[in-house]
């Protein structure tokens, strides 16, 4: 599953991995001499600290929309989403949207073929999107639900701006996120 984008800010927007993983302590040198602790009342340094974002990026050469990330990020990541352009012949954005259950990747393929940019299908929320002008990136939660609207997962994809303002109303699709369990 994949992909979508959005009208945001003049430009359109239409139908949108880095798994952290702690290192493992050394094994001790004379396994019979456990390691001791001695107990602290300071604070932990790791319990202050707020989680880092995932990193999400997706790079746009205007003609293909690649997306470097998991296809299923756990439910309530707050993700940090970072687009770049090399298309410098048209404006373009990064737009990931929330969809609605019931739709398909082969329904976001299809839309993007035939359907203007700037035309929002049915199965995209509008409660949950963020668009991202090159060179920029957005802190985002991923949510299975928001609301008590549930998502089927969320559209991630390129979308040229409107022809009125110099672009193609095309959208790009790169990959549909799925908010999996934590």
């Amino acid at each position: 599953m994949r992909t979508t984008r959005m009208l945001l800010g003049g430009l359109l927007a239409l139908s949108l991995a880095a798994c952290t993983g702690g290192t493992s302590p050394s094994p001790s040198e004379d396994p019979s001499v456990a390691p001791s602790v001695a107990p602290s009342t300071e604070p932990s340094p790791m319990a202050s600290q707020a989680a880092e974002p995932l990193a999400l990026s997706v790079a746009f050469d205007g003609e293909t929309c690649t997306y470097t990330g998991p296809w299923v990020v756990p439910d309530g990541t707050l993700a940090e989403f970072s687009y770049t352009a090399d298309a410098p012949t048209e404006p373009s954005i990064l737009v990931v949207m929330a969809a609605l259950p019931g739709a398909t990747w082969e329904q976001i393929l299809r839309d993007a073929e035939t359907r203007p940019g700037s035309e929002m299908p049915d199965y995209i929320s509008q409660l949950a999107f963020v668009s991202v002008e090159s060179g920029d990136s957005a802190l985002f939660t991923i949510r299975s639900a928001l609301r008590e609207q549930q998502f089927a997962g969320y559209l991630v994809g390129c979308a040229t701006a409107p022809a009125d303002e110099g672009g193609s109303d095309r959208m790009f699709p790169a990959a549909f996120i799925e908010a999996g369990s934590a």
